[in-house]
């Protein structure tokens, strides 16, 4: 078995398609979602692939369950290497009509729904798992987002909530300086178009790396990787560096 990774919101679109891509290339995978119909579509599709599954069905939004989620990974893995923080919500839409809910039309269980998603429990898995990434020289922190231009369209709650989100990756990336764990923000896309959900795993591969080690602190947009440069040269190309990241492009 390859490194370990831990990936929420794994049940479903994005988050199913990077895990069957880990799987696919040898990683063991502990995939997270709320809802167990979804992991049971994820363990369907995991038969042949050469990585281990092991799926927790667990609502992130619960007082005290972020623990028990590393808990469960680590006994069954022994370790848990890279840290996929991939569940989140979407914009807010008025029912009936899919108009963008206006700031004051939005629910107080909406708004701390979508900053508990996006930026708590990240935070709360990325402190659990940090200092044992530390100690063994080697760990991946990847905030998953959706294009940073998603908020001129129904922004709200989930736009405050990723730009905290933004904020935090580029903390962690300046506390993890020479440790040899990286935070990198992933982006779905440039926010002009979808993307393909599978478009998404070559440059999730390349930050999981150990060529990607000095490559931290940055937001690297999918939909911009060029697949004719080398690898390291395509992630510099599609990527900034964070809030209060020094970026050596000027």
């Amino acid at each position: 078995m390859d490194t370990v990774a831990l990936i929420t919101g794994a049940g479903r679109e994005v988050g199913r398609t990077m895990a069957l891509g880990l799987l696919e290339r040898g990683h063991g995978v502990a995939a997270v979602d709320r809802d167990a119909g979804p992991l049971r579509e994820l363990v369907s599709l995991a038969n042949g692939k050469s990585g281990q599954l092991f799926t927790i069905q667990a609502n992130l939004l619960l007082p005290d369950i972020v623990a028990g989620v590393v808990e469960q990974a680590e006994r069954r893995f022994g370790r848990v290497d890279i840290l996929v923080n991939n569940a989140a919500t979407g914009p807010g839409r008025r029912p009936g009509s899919g108009r963008a809910l206006r700031f004051w039309e939005i629910s107080d269980e909406d708004w701390h729904r979508a900053v508990l998603l996006s930026a708590t429990v990240p935070f709360l898995l990325a402190r659990r798992l940090a200092p044992s990434m530390i100690g063994r020289g080697f760990g991946r922190i990847v905030t998953i987002a959706t294009a940073r231009d998603a908020a001129a369209d129904g922004g709200l709650p989930h736009g405050p909530a990723e730009a905290a989100a933004d904020a935090e990756t580029g903390a962690f990336a300046r506390d993890l300086t020479g440790s040899g764990v990286t935070a990198n923000v992933l982006d779905l896309g440039d926010g002009l178009a979808p993307l393909r959900p599978e478009a998404i795993v070559k440059p999730l591969l390349w930050l999981l790396s150990s060529g990607a080690g000095a490559f931290t602190g940055r937001r690297l947009v999918a939909a911009k990787w060029d697949a004719a440069l080398p690898d390291a040269d395509a992630a510099q190309a599609a990527s900034v560096a964070l809030t209060g990241q020094a970026d050596p492009r000027g």
